[in-house]
């Protein structure tokens, strides 16, 4: 029901003005928003479910989770694009291997890490072990977890470089001190076969 201002008289709500006076009736501004209660379940269940992906499931610096999908990223943009035509593979593989060196020269560790691994498997690029080391040891050094883990592994294995358990446990330390397990559960490994 609407007021009149003026001579106090009730109308209806369809009513614009008052029958007695003749003024204009004021619009009905309803005093509580009433919402269905489905709605504001659904709002309580999105707002919670976001927290709960912010809280357990960013990133976070430092992690392995973080350099895993940064790397991720960057291989599927730079690693992944397909060939329109294959008898441009092989251009379109050194403009992989390009934009990588490129990357990998201003510094990007995740860039420096894949150029690691194409070199290390022979991917667009002749497969040289020196080169590999070189782009391992410049992407751990930034703190690239898995190019610590790599160059545990290589120095570990000994099939490429000469067998040093003491480079290959400070490699490993280092990544495991940023939390990866495979690197804590090599340190176990090494300590082991040296006891």
């Amino acid at each position: 029901m609407k007021e009149c201002r003026i001579c106090g008289k009730k109308a209806g709500k369809t009513v614009l003005q008052c029958p007695d006076c003749g003024n204009d009736l004021p619009e009905i501004i309803p005093s509580k928003l009433k919402l269905p209660k489905i709605a504001i379940a659904t709002c309580l269940f999105l707002f919670i479910s976001g927290f709960i992906y912010f809280v357990f499931y960013t990133d976070k610096p430092g992690t392995s989770k973080n350099f895993y999908n940064t790397s991720k990223r960057y291989a599927s943009a730079y690693l992944t694009q397909p060939s329109a035509n294959p008898a441009q593979e092989s251009s379109v593989s050194d403009r992989k291997i390009y934009r990588l060196r490129v990357a990998a020269k201003k510094g990007n560790e995740s860039a420096q890490y894949e150029l690691a691994r194409a070199y290390a498997n022979g991917e667009g690029v002749e497969r040289n072990i020196q080169e590999s080391l070189r782009w391992y040891r410049l992407a751990a050094d930034q703190g690239n977890i898995m190019a610590q883990v790599s160059l545990g592994r290589i120095f570990e294995q000994g099939t490429e470089v000469t067998r040093n358990t003491v480079e290959a446990g400070r490699w490993y330390r280092r990544a495991a001190a940023n939390g990866n397990y495979e690197a804590q559960n090599a340190l176990k490994r090494l300590e082991h076969k040296q006891l």
